[in-house]
């Protein structure tokens, strides 16, 4: 059986400054970990109501509008998102008024995403 060397990240100055918070790490564009200070707690309730947006009816249109609106941190009106969509925690993402995203809208949002007014993604 082979095994796989683990390849470990190397740090600027050989360590990590510990004087920032995780939260400030990822909004300076540093490295970090999302393990600790309520990440974990916060990227599962938002995988949990990105689970069951993606799962929900085509029917249930009044379903999908409110999930839309507790999923993201603040959601203008008229937008709308075609299921599936991937995020790391919906509550760093704002959208903006008039907004479309068609299926399979991925979003990388370790920090603040923010999509302006009549932004269509098709």
């Amino acid at each position: 059986m082979r095994r796989e060397r683990l390849i470990r990240p190397t740090y600027q100055g050989g360590m990590i400054a510990m004087n920032m918070s995780m939260t400030e790490r990822i909004k300076a564009g540093k490295l970090f970990t999302d393990m600790c200070e309520g990440l974990p707690e916060k990227r599962l309730r938002g995988k949990t109501l990105m689970y069951e947006f993606n799962h929900s009816h085509p029917s249930e249109f009044e379903k999908r509008e409110s999930l839309i609106k507790e999923m993201f941190a603040t959601v203008g009106e008229n937008a709308w998102v075609d299921p599936p969509v991937y995020f790391s925690y919906g509550s760093n993402i704002h959208i903006g008024r008039n907004f479309y995203a068609n299926f399979n809208l991925t979003i990388v949002d370790d920090y603040t995403v923010t999509i302006g007014d009549n932004v269509p993604f098709l």
